[in-house]
């Protein structure tokens, strides 16, 4: 038992911070979502059951991601749209991806996609991965 709890915890510090979302579509609409530059907007539920509504919030994606030799990776503070740019977004009920084309090495680039919906949550109404919140209000631009 004590070995298989030790392996574990080699395991979590090999593997490096977990950075797993709880998956922002779950309480978020995808249809009215959007992505301008790399501000993802979305009307979120939030956790007042009394008037249960949804709020409109704004995040900076560049929170979320880096640009890891022109692959988009999760990461603290990555800062990826210094040097990814034209990103857009395909969304479903399952997934949220951002498409981007970002700097390989000197003048190369390449196309990149990751699923924000593995890194983005949403609490109480207000977008976040890693430490890092959007901001909300009542009404959005819908």
């Amino acid at each position: 038992m004590k070995s298989s709890f030790i392996t574990t915890l080699v395991a979590l510090a090999v593997g490096g911070p977990c950075v797993r979302g709880q998956g922002f579509l779950a309480n978020c609409t995808w249809q009215t979502a959007m992505l301008v530059d790399s501000y993802l907007g979305a009307y979120c539920n939030n956790d007042n059951w009394e008037i249960y509504s949804y709020d409109w919030t704004w995040f900076d994606t560049s929170h979320c991601l880096m640009n890891n030799n022109g692959q988009l990776s999760p990461y603290d503070s990555g800062d990826y749209s210094r040097s990814c740019k034209g990103c857009n977004v395909r969304a479903s009920h399952s997934e949220f991806v951002i498409n981007c084309t970002c700097l390989l090495s000197g003048v190369k680039v390449a196309t990149s996609t990751y699923d924000l919906n593995k890194i983005i949550w949403n609490h109480d109404g207000f977008l976040g991965c890693f430490g890092h919140f959007g901001n909300k209000s009542e009404r959005g631009p819908f």
